[in-house]
């Protein structure tokens, strides 16, 4: 009978744990090649790559998603991109408080927590980083701040990917204050945006004196904070932006009247674009701004980056899958883009010869109708004779 070699246990259980860290390690090796992690600490490379920018993509009261979200993330999937940076108004949170009263003096944040679960998990499918920039319904009180910060961390901040610097900005202003507003006056402003103050401006300032070894920056935030050109935007970030020379475009995802805008000031590409549903059937029609949503499309950004070369493209969604923008559809909107009696009468009556006849015939009683008034009057003055 052959000797049987007796080996301590400690030494099986010390080969049994390198076996299993090996594996680990080899998993997270693989991981990390086929999932690519935006690294403040890796050196510049030119290796070709592309990101998705999106904004405004939140759902409605009842935490249900934005109508043609899935379509859109079904779109980035397909456009493969390294990573996607979602510009505010992630979700509707509980964003429409009442006055601050006995009843309810703060957000839920239950409804909150749930939003960001529901959401965060449709972008996990994409398998690929996701880094966002707080809208006002994402952060607007004391409540949502604290959720925000535990689940993303704060802003600003600055990441790198290839040859490239983003800086994700806060138009919101985290409110830093340390008490719920005191009226509803003050909680719309405290939650509806405004200039960035002096710490970020020195913080773009910074980051844009130590990027000498990128050839690309591009800025995220949410409001469209350059819309006014009397704005602090203009004489406070922009110049800074010019001067460095490298920077190629800034993002903002907030509606602010339309979903979409474009502009380039000093050879920089300013780029608002949205979601709001495709189009939004159900939003009431009134004014411009109003129509301004009604005839524009949801869509999404995707920036390829190679060496020197950056282009641009923006994918309409849901163009196939919404029975809304039929012919009867357009056609109320066209009716609602008239604002004026005889603009109304010219899109009721469905084109210029329907809209002359009907004029004519309005012209033709109004003379008839004056000529018979003006006949009996003479009639009546001659009798009075």
């Amino acid at each position: 009978m052959p000797n049987r070699i007796h080996v301590p246990r400690f030494v099986l259980n010390a080969v049994l744990w390198v076996i299993i860290g090996s594996c680990v390690v080899a998993l997270g090796d693989a991981e990390s090649s086929a999932r690519p992690v935006v690294n403040d600490d890796r050196p510049p490379d030119d290796t070709p790559f592309s990101f998705v920018v999106l904004g405004h993509p939140k759902g409605a009261v009842d935490g249900q998603f934005d109508a043609q979200l899935p379509e859109a993330v079904e779109r980035i999937a397909r456009l493969g991109p390294d990573f996607v940076v979602i510009t505010g108004d992630c979700i509707h949170g509980d964003y429409y408080l009442p006055p601050p009263d006995e009843s309810k003096k703060i957000a839920d944040e239950r409804i909150i927590v749930d939003d960001w679960e529901r959401f965060d998990a449709l972008f996990r499918t994409l398998d690929i980083p996701v880094y966002r920039v707080p809208g006002n319904h994402d952060v607007h009180c004391l409540v949502s701040r604290r959720v925000w910060n535990a689940r993303y961390g704060d802003v600003p901040r600055a990441l790198t990917f290839g040859n490239s610097l983003f800086l994700l900005l806060d138009s919101v202003g985290l409110p830093r204050v340390d008490n719920e507003p005191a009226s509803r006056a003050a909680y719309d402003q405290w939650s509806l945006g405004s200039q960035l103050d002096a710490k970020q401006v020195a913080f773009i300032a910074q980051q844009l004196a130590d990027a000498d070894g990128y050839r690309h920056v591009f800025l995220f935030l949410h409001h469209v904070l350059w819309r006014d050109p009397r704005a602090a935007w203009w004489t406070e970030v922009h110049p800074l932006l010019r001067d460095h020379g490298r920077v190629r475009a800034v993002f903002a995802g907030d509606i602010a009247g339309a979903k979409f805008s474009h502009m380039q000031s000093d050879g920089i590409d300013y780029v608002q674009n949205t979601m709001l549903d495709a189009p939004p059937a159900t939003h009431p029609l009134g004014g411009n701004d109003d129509l301004r949503l009604r005839i524009q499309m949801d869509h999404i950004g995707h920036v390829r980056v190679d060496a020197d070369a950056v282009g641009m493209d923006f994918h309409a969604v849901g163009a196939l899958d919404t029975d809304a923008l039929d012919p009867a559809y357009w056609k109320t909107v066209d009716r609602g883009a008239h604002r004026g009696l005889l603009d109304r009468m010219y899109a009721v009556l469905e084109g210029p010869r329907r809209f002359l006849a009907a004029l004519s015939s309005v012209l033709i009683f109004g003379f008839g109708a004056g000529w018979f008034v003006s006949r009996r009057r003479s009639r009546r003055a001659e009798s009075a004779e």
